[in-house]
């Protein structure tokens, strides 16, 4: 069933359209060309028979656009694949045939030989159409290769304290840098085509992040990668025990419409991003088991903080015998400590907050 289009795709079916119109005029130009006296009949129909390819494979390029795709319209692109193939050969063989002729009998033939020229020319071109076409669908195939998971197995990032279930089929694994620089682990099904991937990394505890401020940070940076964006919806959701913001978001990337899922989640010095997205026209089938790959995702210890500079271990004053624990704690260094409390032992500090430690020896007497 047709979707709606939206104004992008409209402007490309009208060129499209616009296009084949030419082309069909062409091929009936050829037509009659090809009945007369004078002409060589293989070159005008070598011409006629490339055109028609040209429109055959455009035609397909716009219903794949407009319908999306399906395991039945994979069967049909095959079939007119092997349709405009035989269109191919048939044109480059008229064509090599008629100019042949045209040379042999020069006093026969008046017109055909421009005709068959550019049949070969244009054969030329769809090949290598053809040829790129396959190179890039190789280079897809490499550039999302399956990565090293099976259905069912823990993925643990232990140094980001989170892991993932991996999902069953049709999800499987692919090179997670290769579908977003920033992800860790990421999954691609078809039919219909869907992707979920999770970013994941340590913000540290000198800023104290809120999942809302990360949420409000991703809506800007998808709308500087997306030609459009519309937020449907946010809202809290907590997950295994998370709190975090579900955000719903339609944007248009590269003049493609998509549903994205997303659910932001600050929590101890880590932010995690949960990220799951389709084709606008598959948002009610794939939302809600995009929702149920979310809830693979959990924490190693949920009790662990990520502290950038802070302290490794606890501190023990050699002279005193006190302990203070800030071991993975949001606490760091107090770097101006000597300067602002010279008589302090130990000092640390977070965000705008320190405390510091003034020990004081009474030897035997008591307050």
């Amino acid at each position: 069933m047709f979707r709606d289009l939206n104004p992008a795709d409209a402007v490309y079916v009208t060129g499209q359209l616009m296009v084949w119109l030419a082309l069909f005029a062409g091929v009936l130009k050829c037509w009659s060309i090809s009945r007369r006296p004078t002409t060589n009949r293989k070159c005008a129909l070598a011409l006629m028979f490339i055109l028609l390819a040209f429109v055959l494979a455009g035609c397909v390029g716009v219903l794949a656009r407009i319908l999306g795709k399906s395991p039945e319209f994979t069967v049909v692109t095959g079939l007119v694949g092997l349709v405009v193939l035989g269109l191919f050969v048939t044109s480059l063989v008229l064509a090599i045939l008629g100019l042949i002729e045209f040379s042999n009998r020069p006093d026969a033939f008046s017109q055909g030989r421009a005709q068959a020229i550019w049949a070969l020319v244009l054969t030329g071109l769809l090949g290598l159409t053809f040829g790129a076409g396959f190179v890039t669908a190789v280079a897809r195939q490499s550039r999302f290769a399956l990565a090293s998971s099976s259905p069912g197995q823990t993925l643990t990032f232990d140094d980001l304290n989170f892991r993932l279930r991996a999902p069953e089929r049709p999800w499987v694994a692919i090179d997670a840098s290769k579908l977003n620089k920033d992800s860790k682990v990421a999954f691609i099904r078809r039919f219909p085509e869907a992707y979920f991937f999770v970013i994941a990394e340590k913000i540290g505890t000198s800023v104290n992040w809120s999942s809302e401020q990360l949420a409000e940070l991703t809506k800007g940076q998808m709308q500087a990668a997306a030609t459009s964006t519309r937020v449907t919806s946010e809202a809290p959701l907590v997950m295994n025990g998370l709190r975090g913001v579900l955000v719903e978001t339609e944007a248009t990337l590269a003049m493609h419409p998509l549903h994205y899922l997303r659910w932001c989640c600050a929590t101890n010095g880590y932010a995690y991003q949960l990220i799951g997205y389709s084709r606008s026209e598959d948002q009610q089938r794939m939302t809600a088991e995009l929702r149920q790959m979310f809830l693979r995702f959990e924490l190693v210890d949920p009790n662990r903080v990520a502290s950038l500079g802070g302290f490794a271990t606890n501190y023990v004053s050699p002279r005193y015998g006190y302990s203070v624990n800030v071991a993975n704690s949001p606490w760091h260094t107090f770097s101006s400590l000597e300067q602002s409390m010279p008589l302090a032992e130990f000092g640390a500090s977070q965000g705008d907050s320190c405390f510091v430690v003034v020990p004081a020896l009474l030897g035997g007497e008591k307050l």
